[in-house]
C-alpha cells in the first residue's frame, strides 16, 4: 500500500477528532490553539474532510443534522507517522542553521 501523506491543513483538521466533533469545532479549534495563525474557511476545510474520509483516514456520522467526524485506526497510523516525519524535518532545519551560525552565516 501506498504511504498516505498529509498536506499541514489535513494534518491539521485530523489532529483536532482525538474526539468526535463536527466541522465548526475543527475549524475554531485550530483557530484558538495557532492563536489565529491559521484559519481554515468552510471550503477547504470540507474539502479535506471529504479526502480524509475517502482515504479511511476518519469517518463521519450524522448526529441532529450534522456530521460529526472521528479518526480511524489508519487515521491515527497516518498522523502519527507525519508527526514524526515532520519532527524529522524540523531537526534537520534546526541541524542545518547551527551549522550555518557555526560558520558565521547569518540564515
Amino acid at each position: 500500500m501506498k504511504p498516505i501523506e498529509l498536506t499541514e491543513i489535513s494534518c491539521l483538521i485530523l489532529s483536532t477528532m482525538s474526539a468526535p466533533t463536527h466541522g465548526y469545532e475543527i475549524m475554531k479549534s485550530v483557530e484558538a490553539d495557532l492563536e489565529g495563525r491559521v484559519s481554515v474557511g468552510p471550503a477547504t476545510l470540507y474539502t479535506n474532510l471529504s479526502k480524509l474520509v475517502d482515504a479511511g483516514l476518519c469517518v463521519f456520522t450524522e448526529v441532529s443534522n450534522k456530521k460529526v467526524y472521528e479518526i480511524t485506526t489508519l487515521g491515527k497510523t497516518v498522523l502519527d507517522q507525519e508527526v514524526e516525519k515532520r519532527r524529522r524535518i524540523l531537526a534537520f532545519m534546526e541541524n542545518q542553521m547551527e551549522k550555518a551560525l557555526e560558520k558565521g552565516v547569518s540564515l
